[in-house]
């Protein structure tokens, strides 16, 4: 959803160099496509992971995998 808005905004030409954001909205991919495609600094609560894989005994977690 926050491409489609940065893209609005481009054509426009009216970028902000950061966008706050509410719940739902962030994601790791959309945070790093918003600063590296369109210069954006993308700021909100980043959803959780909940695939079946991190809540698997023995799963990968992420960064804190031990």
């Amino acid at each position: 959803m926050s491409e489609e808005i940065h893209a609005s905004l481009a054509i426009r030409d009216c970028l902000p160099g950061e966008h706050r954001v509410d719940a739902g909205y962030p994601t790791t991919a959309a945070i790093v496509a918003a600063r590296c495609e369109r210069g954006v600094a993308l700021h909100g609560p980043v959803a959780a992971n909940i695939t079946a894989q991190s809540s698997a005994t023995g799963g990968f977690r992420g960064p804190r995998t031990q």
